[in-house]
């Protein structure tokens, strides 16, 4: 499985993730650096990403995550979080990822691509049941996503 990621900041700045490993555990980040200027940091953040989607640790998973985040996909509705297709605000995300994990307990990424642009950075990645994923995401200040838009090659 890959993924295609878009980070981006309303206010102009990408953030860098880091993750520490700690007795062979993933722990989020505490605090993130506000500048993602180099292809280099964005494959790192990419990596990270799916790293915590990897492990299947929501707390992790959502730490990327602003409260005020919207997040769009077609998979929103199919799994019964929405009829819009869009979830605001991170509780929302959480249950959302939750009945994710939930129905697709054995989910693993594997990225494929990842590209940067103008305050963003577009993830290339296999999902689940074999699709190809793309997620475009925009950051605040703060380095949190604030908007996501997740794009699948097919939507079976």
């Amino acid at each position: 499985m890959s993924m295609l990621l878009t980070y981006c900041s309303s206010e102009g700045a990408a953030a860098q993730f880091r993750f520490a490993k700690r007795d062979a555990e993933w722990i989020a980040p505490k605090e993130r650096t506000a500048d993602m200027q180099t292809i280099e940091q964005a494959h790192e953040f990419a990596r990270e990403w799916i790293a915590a989607w990897n492990l299947h640790d929501l707390d992790s998973i959502v730490a990327h995550y602003s409260d005020e985040i919207v997040f769009s996909s077609p998979f929103v509705e199919r799994l019964g979080a929405g009829l819009s297709g869009s979830l605001h605000g991170r509780a929302a995300l959480l249950k959302y990822f939750t009945a994710a994990l939930g129905k697709f307990p054995s989910l693993r990424f594997h990225l494929r691509a990842v590209l940067v642009g103008v305050d963003t950075v577009t993830i290339l990645y296999d999902s689940v049941n074999g699709l190809l994923a793309a997620e475009t995401m925009s950051l605040n200040e703060a380095g949190q996503i604030t908007r996501v838009w997740a794009q699948y090659d097919r939507l079976d």
